[in-house]
């Protein structure tokens, strides 16, 4: 693509209402799936937590997101959830996180 910059990995969503948030996180993971970008940052802040469990309760049902969590402590801890993308991979080897932001198996 001529004159376009590099796909930026993270998506700044703090402050934003969640009905404004979703179709631009929606676009957010398809433009960097289709370059193969292996994951995004989404920033929702931490806040009264509406924005977070939106963008979770999202890419929880999102066919392309193959896990989620919260970022470590250093790059924004739970203000920010790092989802890797899936590239064929089956949807049984999901995975989210936990209460203290971990990976936690979908079947457990």
């Amino acid at each position: 693509m001529r004159g376009a910059g590099p796909i930026e990995y993270e998506l700044d969503l703090h402050g934003e209402r969640v009905l404004d948030s979703m179709p631009r996180m929606e676009a957010h993971i398809r433009r960097n799936h289709a370059v193969g970008q292996p994951w995004v940052h989404i920033i929702h802040g931490r806040g009264t937590g509406v924005l977070r469990t939106a963008v979770q309760d999202f890419l929880r049902q999102h066919k392309l997101v193959g896990r989620y969590y919260f970022a470590p402590p250093a790059t924004g801890g739970d203000g920010v959830t790092i989802a890797e993308l899936e590239y064929g991979q089956s949807r049984s080897t999901r995975r989210e996180i936990d209460s203290r932001g971990g990976p936690l198996d979908a079947n457990e």
